[in-house]
């Protein structure tokens, strides 16, 4: 056999060689792709956020179909855009199996200035807003995080499109004197102890099904809750559990009324409530 024949001969087992290390290595991905190919996702600690919802969020890219690879090289996803969601942690639970760890961001209430709403932490920092008018855009969700401005026309469109929380739990409050508000700022107000009140009386409206249209605190602080034309006056952050119970019990009897249920002066050993019915007589109210 001539040198330039052995040469070619050489080459072409050379090639051989090549595309069957090639292929060999092609079907090894595939099996490996379709072994760990996620088929089953556990999702906990979400509260605002659906699990379909976690899932888009965290599975967007091809490879975040392997669990391997999201497990491995994505174990913390930081969520950017995201008005209540911090972060995402990945926990591999088998070939096919994973479960994420949700880290929700916590706001209690929140307060409305000029259009826009700031939802607010038990701290009184602003964990992001709501923008009302972009809220009745056609495809927009009006919401922004404490995320950096975007770069690119791809990002601001993904932004755009962000997944919108659940928001109906957290109360509107009102009277904190705020003349301004920003994402990652304390709002400024008076006496913080406001923020501690907002959060016990969100955790109570929670516990009781009791869910006002608004909190709102005089200049005194004394405390006033808006249910349609039924106002609930608190009084000061006394006895706040106590209450909140007697109100749960009294106010299904005043659905369709308009006036003031007092309780500022309410103790354990109080026996009967006052509601006051406007332009009318007032009203002695007892459990039934």
């Amino acid at each position: 056999m001539s040198r330039s024949k052995k040469r070619k001969h050489s080459k072409k087992y050379r090639r051989r060689i090549l595309l069957s290390v090639i292929a060999a290595a092609a079907a090894g991905l595939l099996i490996f792709w379709e072994m760990f190919y996620i088929r089953h996702v556990e999702v906990v600690g979400n509260t605002r956020y659906t699990q379909e919802e976690i899932q888009e969020i965290v599975m967007k890219g091809f490879l975040d179909k392997n669990s391997v690879y999201l497990s491995v090289f994505r174990n913390h996803i930081k969520a950017e855009g995201e008005l209540f969601l911090d972060s995402v942690d990945v926990e591999y639970l088998g070939r096919d199996t994973v479960r994420l760890i949700v880290t929700e961001k916590n706001p209690v209430g929140y307060v409305s200035l000029e259009g826009t709403d700031y939802y607010f932490d038990k701290d009184g920092v602003v964990l992001g807003e709501v923008s009302e008018s972009s809220a009745l855009e056609p495809g927009g969700t009006g919401l922004a995080g404490n995320t950096p401005e975007a770069s690119s026309g791809e990002e601001e469109q993904e932004e755009e499109n962000g997944t919108e929380p659940s928001l109906e739990d957290l109360p509107l409050v009102t009277g904190l004197g705020c003349a301004s508000a920003a994402v990652g700022e304390k709002l400024s107000v008076k006496d913080d102890s406001v923020f501690g009140t907002v959060l016990a009386l969100n955790r109570m409206f929670k516990k009781y099904d009791i869910q006002p249209d608004s909190l709102e605190f005089s200049e005194d602080l004394t405390v006033t809750l808006h249910y349609g034309n039924v106002r609930v006056d608190l009084g000061k952050d006394t006895d706040l559990e106590e209450k909140m119970i007697r109100a749960a019990a009294i106010l299904p009897k005043l659905e369709g009324k308009s006036g003031v249920l007092h309780m500022e002066d309410y103790t354990e050993d109080t026996q009967n409530l006052v509601f006051s019915q406007d332009g009318e007589q007032e009203d002695s109210l007892e459990e039934s």
